[in-house]
């Protein structure tokens, strides 16, 4: 299966929201990203001032991580706050 057709992928593996995903769904998905997010960046500072030597090629695959996840928190939540205001719009006809 070719993972590029797949409906929650754009582009080169990026991450897409599914449409039919619905506002609490997203925003539990913001929750989660962004929670994984904070404790990889809680574990990179531990390591990071624990650490005599440090492996500059992990640490920035590992900071690089920390940036997709919460990217992909922050459209969660910006795609439910957008849904929430249309439903606003939407729901005055």
């Amino acid at each position: 299966m070719d993972e590029l057709k797949e409906p929650w992928v754009l582009g080169n593996g990026s991450f897409g929201l599914m449409a039919e995903a619905t506002t609490d769904e997203l925003l539990n998905d913001a929750t989660e990203w962004l929670q994984y997010a904070k404790a990889l960046t809680e574990l990179l500072g531990e390591i990071v001032g624990d650490s005599d030597i440090l492996d500059r090629r992990r640490l920035m695959l590992t900071l690089g991580a920390v940036d997709v996840l919460t990217d992909i928190g922050m459209r969660c939540a910006m795609q439910a706050h957008a849904r929430v205001q249309w439903d606003k719009v939407d729901g005055g006809r």
